[in-house]
């Protein structure tokens, strides 16, 4: 079976996971790279407050005038991310370090992810590295790393 053959296999399920999961991801780059802001205000004594707040947040240093952006930059977070998207922080970390060691074309020739990513990589649709090209691309990661968990499950489940 090829890895296209894959991610067309994709049930409804798995398929709305890799995509908030690749949505998850997509988010936590932005946020990292400065591309993208947290949701949130500032007070007038220009201290940041997230628009949401989660378990992750508590028993964080709250804003002061010493320290105005400690809830800004737990909202860059992976954990905080997957609280916005009820996925996992772990698999947000694991696409996030496959995507940046595919940008830097470190990526084992024989890995899972990058046959995956051979085999359905279309640069007609998605001209290299625009923005529509990293959210399919980190889909594709998303949907790679979910078939991976589905896989292992069905082998425990076996057992």
């Amino acid at each position: 079976m090829t890895a296209t053959k894959k991610l067309r296999k994709l049930t409804k399920r798995e398929h709305s996971a890799a995509a908030n999961l690749a949505a998850a991801t997509v988010e936590f780059i932005q946020l990292q790279n400065r591309e993208s802001h947290p949701a949130g205000e500032f007070d007038s004594a220009r201290r940041f407050q997230p628009a949401e707040t989660f378990e992750c947040c508590n028993g964080l240093r709250m804003p002061s005038r010493s320290f105005p952006f400690s809830l800004m930059i737990h909202a860059r977070t992976a954990s905080h991310v997957a609280e916005i998207f009820k996925t996992e922080a772990a698999d947000i970390k694991k696409i996030k370090r496959l995507w940046d060691k595919y940008e830097k074309g470190e990526h084992p020739e024989n890995s899972t992810y990058h046959k995956i990513l051979k085999a359905t990589l279309d640069e007609k649709d998605f001209p290299a590295f625009t923005p529509e090209f990293r959210q399919n691309q980190i889909f594709k990661f998303a949907a790679a790393i979910i078939l991976e968990k589905a896989k292992k499950e069905k082998n425990q489940i076996c057992l």
